[in-house]
């Protein structure tokens, strides 16, 4: 049965956790960590500088950035069955009016808290 909940924006830690899940990684520029910029060195390799408290530091959690990001991590992970599955839920969660990338979002970031 899918849920019929609307699902809210996630905080900011959420986010960082899901996308650091999903190969980013973020470190100060300073040693001391006193600056307010960060280098963001993306799964490709890419490093990208941002504002600390900038939300621009992470990726949109948009489908573009879930189904080329976040569901293939997910697949390496779980498999192809598993994935379909949590695929396949997703999308009768949406039928339902559900926002499809918070919709995914929320699916799949249970699963990365598993793995901690």
């Amino acid at each position: 049965m899918p849920n019929l909940e609307k699902k809210s924006q996630p905080p900011k830690s959420e986010i960082r956790e899901f996308w650091e899940w999903c190969g980013f990684k973020y470190e100060d520029c300073y040693p001391d960590g006193k600056g307010n910029w960060m280098n963001v060195t993306r799964p490709d390799g890419k490093v990208e500088c941002h504002l600390k408290l900038s939300l621009r530091s992470f990726p949109p959690i948009d489908l573009n950035n879930l189904f080329k990001i976040a569901v293939p991590k997910l697949h390496t992970k779980l498999g192809d069955k598993p994935t379909f599955d949590l695929l396949v839920g997703w999308v009768e969660d949406i039928i339902y009016d559900n926002d499809p990338a918070l919709s995914l979002f929320w699916a799949v970031y249970p699963i990365l808290k598993e793995e901690k």
